[in-house]
């Protein structure tokens, strides 16, 4: 009599993109393939089956290429909605039901938005410059994952504005998503923030800073004692 003893199986897959190259994100609209590694034995007659779930537990946002994919090997998927995905990979034979999971991400379109359009600041001479940390003030909305940008870029313009009018302080500089600028004259300043994706174009909003100056005056004499009928001014 001869007993033939089998291992345990631990299931194993990697997913491939169109290009085959191994990946944990794609773009939205994008297919991919799930790659099965597990090491078999021989006719060991294992079945398969595959599980997807999207961050909400619910098994939507894809589509197999073929409709009976889910029960294959290596099936092909197509996701259409934005979202971190859960994977399962489920092998079963006679010696039982074994499961691997990835998370996938699928990336859409990243955006940003300021709180507001614009804002005048009026200042004394003694409080210029004026600093500005985009962290506390004005700060611009970013959408998160799965929209989360990869990049930020940011631009200074204006009427009259040059790189003397501004510069990126604290140890910032253009490419934080939340910079610390200082200004250091009486201008209307175009502030543009873009956020980069991975996939998409890039998106962008402007705020406005408009830096008034508050008059003040400058007489050097302050008081004076006159006689009654002499014309003073």
């Amino acid at each position: 009599i001869e007993i033939n003893v089998e291992e345990n199986i631990e299931p194993s897959f990697n997913i491939l993109d169109e290009s085959n190259n191994v990946v944990s994100e794609i773009c939205l609209g994008e297919t991919v393939q799930f790659d099965d590694t597990t090491s078999y034995e021989q006719c060991d007659g294992s079945e398969f089956s595959w599980s997807i779930v999207n961050s909400s537990g619910l098994a939507s946002g894809f589509t197999y290429v073929d409709p009976d994919d889910s029960t294959t090997q290596e099936p092909f998927v197509n996701f259409n909605v934005a979202d971190t995905y859960t994977i399962t990979q489920t092998v079963t034979n006679t010696c039982g039901v074994f499961t691997s999971s990835q998370e996938l991400l699928v990336q859409g379109q990243p955006e940003v938005n300021f709180p507001e359009n614009s804002d005048q600041v009026c200042i004394l001479p003694t409080d210029l410059p004026l600093t500005i940390d985009f962290s506390t003030l004005y700060t611009p909305v970013y959408t998160t994952s799965p929209f989360e940008p990869s990049g930020y870029s940011w631009t200074v313009t204006g009427n009259g504005v040059t790189s003397a009018d501004y510069e990126f302080t604290n140890g910032t500089t253009d490419t934080d998503p939340f910079p610390v600028i200082t200004f250091n004259s009486y201008l209307d300043y175009n502030i543009e923030v873009t956020v980069i994706g991975e996939c998409f174009d890039p998106d962008s909003d402007i705020f406005t800073l408009l830096a008034v100056e508050i008059p003040t005056i400058t007489n050097v004499d302050t008081t004076e004692t006159v006689c009654d009928g002499v014309e003073t001014n």
